[in-house]
């Protein structure tokens, strides 16, 4: 049996819709719901809940000699933690293609050092990208664990990680009770600042970070796979939620009883015994 196809917005809003109308619904009524419904949607999960299973992520946000503050990334709602990668090959790439790099010349490391090792770029022509080694033949990483994104050059700089060491968080007193605030080293402990966060010592040169972080959904990009996650997952609050609103839209009088089993799905969703996301669809 065939694995279904990833649900649409449009195409849950237009069923919803029809559920609730007794007929297909325009594309402008579709446009409300893509553009003030489900955004409504998203805020009364939010509102519960902002630390669902469904909306954590992880960015690669690389730390460069010298600077201490970085911004929060642009979809985060909160940081759970950091991690810093480390190791003690770094070079620069000598080609690459979509699914390949070939390290630098000297590179002679065997299977065992190299494959399930991450090659994380930093600098260049595709920085920020990270993919783990599933094939070797010294001194190229000849498969991937997918194709580059953007496929970096010979000036690409890398570095093969083999050390990842989660950053304490700091306390305000204890940070600000620091006597050096400009060593620079490995970074070992970070501090939040409203939408920023500082990270001590201060780097000595370029270190790649991952930052686990709830996804906001009031800020969620709706063309990206965390939405088509959420839509697979949630498909059922979605339509429920768009349902409920059509039938407030129009003053319908089965709203109110509607409206019980939307709350429902909102609570059971956010409820900490609900992390797999899954909810009952209503039945009518």
């Amino acid at each position: 049996m065939a694995i279904p196809a990833n649900p649409t917005a449009s195409g849950i809003v237009s069923e919803a819709m029809r559920q609730a109308l007794g007929r297909a619904a325009t594309s402008g009524e579709v446009a409300r719901g893509l553009d003030v419904w489900i955004p409504e949607i998203h805020g009364d999960v939010w509102f519960g809940s902002s630390s669902h299973k469904l909306v954590e992520t992880t960015a690669v946000v690389l730390a460069t000699k010298g600077t201490q503050v970085y911004d929060f990334p642009s979809d985060c709602d909160q940081i759970i933690d950091i991690t810093v990668l480390d190791g003690t090959a770094r070079d620069t790439l000598q080609s690459a293609t979509a699914s390949t790099a070939t390290l630098v010349s000297s590179d002679n490391a065997n299977e065992n050092a190299r494959i399930g090792r991450e090659l994380v770029l930093l600098s260049g022509t595709g920085s920020g990208q990270r993919r783990t080694m599933l094939g070797w033949t010294a001194p190229q990483a000849t498969a991937l664990s997918a194709n580059w994104s953007t496929v970096p050059v010979s000036t690409t700089t890398y570095l093969v990680a083999d050390t990842y060491t989660p950053l304490s968080e700091a306390v305000g007193d204890a940070w600000n009770a620091e006597s050096d605030r400009t060593l620079l080293d490995r970074p070992t402990a970070y501090l939040e600042s409203g939408r920023t966060y500082a990270i001590r010592p201060v780097p000595d040169k370029i270190y790649p970070l991952l930052v686990r972080y709830w996804i906001d959904l009031q800020k969620v990009d709706l063309a990206s796979t965390a939405f088509t996650d959420l839509l697979r997952t949630w498909r059922s609050l979605y339509n429920q939620g768009i349902f409920v609103k059509t039938l407030r839209d129009e003053d319908d009088m089965r709203e109110p009883q509607e409206f019980v089993r939307y709350q429902g799905m909102i609570s059971r969703v956010t409820g900490k015994s609900s992390q797999s996301g899954f909810i009952t669809p209503h039945d009518g």
